[in-house]
């Protein structure tokens, strides 16, 4: 039986939401997903459940109230969320923000695709350490 994984997607765009949840269901059944909408409320998520831990947090750079690399720093301080691997995406190519992301503590970032099915071929390969064989 395959672990299940909790995921904590943080995105201002609720398109991008549903986008993302319909390809995680192609990746993979055994998900739980928890949305907020804002950097600012995932960090609130995380400090008031200390028994919520995510296997994975994909956010948003680009966003609101707390932009994604505001988040990351707040997050990077939440006891038990400090090695939690922070995967940044965006509709605007990052390269030239790569550096930057990674040392602000992401680890990962990839450009939003054009639809769902390339969606899913990434998220399956950052998430195939939880997958397993199917």
């Amino acid at each position: 039986m395959q672990k299940k994984i909790t995921i904590l997607l943080v995105d201002d765009q609720e398109d991008d939401l549903y986008i993302f949840k319909r390809a995680l269901k192609q990746v993979d059944v055994s998900v739980k997903c928890v949305t907020a909408e804002s950097g600012k409320e995932a960090v609130e998520k995380l400090m008031e459940d200390a028994e919520f831990l995510p296997d994975y947090i994909f956010m948003d750079l680009n966003m609101p109230v707390m932009d994604g690399k505001k988040s990351i720093r707040e997050i990077r301080k939440v006891k038990n969320n400090k090695h939690t691997p922070i995967i940044i995406h965006s509709t605007k190519n990052l390269k030239e923000d790569a550096v930057n992301l990674i040392e602000t503590g992401a680890s990962f970032y990839f450009q939003k695709p054009n639809s769902i099915d390339e969606l899913a071929a990434i998220l399956e390969k950052i998430l195939s350490a939880h997958i397993g064989n199917k």
